[in-house]
């Protein structure tokens, strides 16, 4: 059985269409990629799963199965109590996400066990060594505007999989880091995946994150699914003009002579066009 099932998922938000019959699965132990531009309705799509959409967005059709279980289909109390048991998020900016006036070791803490406060401090430090944060015991201690955003992002990291979930949803955690410490933190992110086997969604802009981090990826735009492959075949052999045009665009550090070839206008009309008769 799959772990997250979205059975064509259609989203509204004041009576115009944000997510069309949407339909995505990802395994355990997989790293499924949702990639798109800005607006292809990414970020929505997560905040569906995690129960968190705007209050001005409507589900007007389809299922959210997390192990079986429809999450639509749960009182807001019931559903909140299972997703805080197996569903992690890792935001796109750690400095809003962090409560400034907690240290690192208190927020860290709130998602552990109820356990004797001395075996909740030896967890928090453990968690921080395992995103090999330095002086993790100091760190523990500081306050979010201390760190850098690399080192936040990673007691982020350190929050979400310290929890034990079966879900990790990462809204484009790297987003905000410059390539060197974004490399890392990919690398990081896969291997607490590959050790904790959680079923890992990673939402990005970036088709050259997906190529190191995804096994599937799902492509979007304006709220469509576009295409939907093994992430080698998204890579080699794409199959709708869409996803080729996105890795037209993309910089590719193989081929530094190559300059970036903008989305066509033509292709960005037809797909607006298809959305618009439900075509495509």
């Amino acid at each position: 059985m799959s772990l997250l099932e979205v059975d064509t998922l259609s989203i509204e938000v004041h009576g115009a269409p944000v997510l069309r019959n949407v339909s995505l699965t990802i395994n355990a132990a997989e790293i499924g990629g949702v990639v798109g531009e800005s607006g292809a309705g990414k970020s929505m799509l997560g905040k569906a799963i995690l129960g968190v959409l705007p209050r001005d967005a409507r589900i007007t059709h389809g299922a959210i199965r997390l192990d079986g279980q429809d999450l639509l289909s749960l009182s807001a109390r019931h559903r909140r109590k299972l997703q805080s048991r197996t569903t992690a998020f890792i935001p796109q900016d750690p400095l809003t996400a962090l409560n400034p006036c907690r240290t690192i070791g208190a927020q860290l803490a709130e998602v552990l066990p109820p356990t004797p406060r001395a075996h909740r401090l030896a967890e928090v430090i453990r968690w921080l060594d395992a995103v090999r944060i330095p002086s993790a015991a100091k760190v523990a201690k500081s306050f979010p505007h201390e760190l850098s955003g690399g080192m936040r992002q990673r007691a982020l990291i350190a929050a979400a999989f310290a929890s034990h979930p079966r879900l990790v949803i990462a809204d484009e955690p790297t987003t905000a880091l410059d390539a060197t410490v974004q490399k890392d933190v990919l690398r990081l992110i896969r291997e607490l995946q590959q050790d904790t086997g959680v079923g890992l969604m990673f939402v990005t802009h970036d088709l050259c994150v997906v190529a190191k981090i995804c096994q599937s990826v799902t492509v979007m735009h304006g709220g469509r699914i576009i295409e939907q492959a093994p992430c080698d075949q998204i890579i080699t052999a794409p199959r709708h003009a869409y996803t080729r045009a996105l890795l037209a665009a993309t910089p590719r550090h193989d081929e530094t002579g190559r300059g970036l070839e903008p989305i066509p206008p033509a292709l960005l009309e037809q797909l607006i066009t298809e959305a618009g008769t439900g075509n495509g």
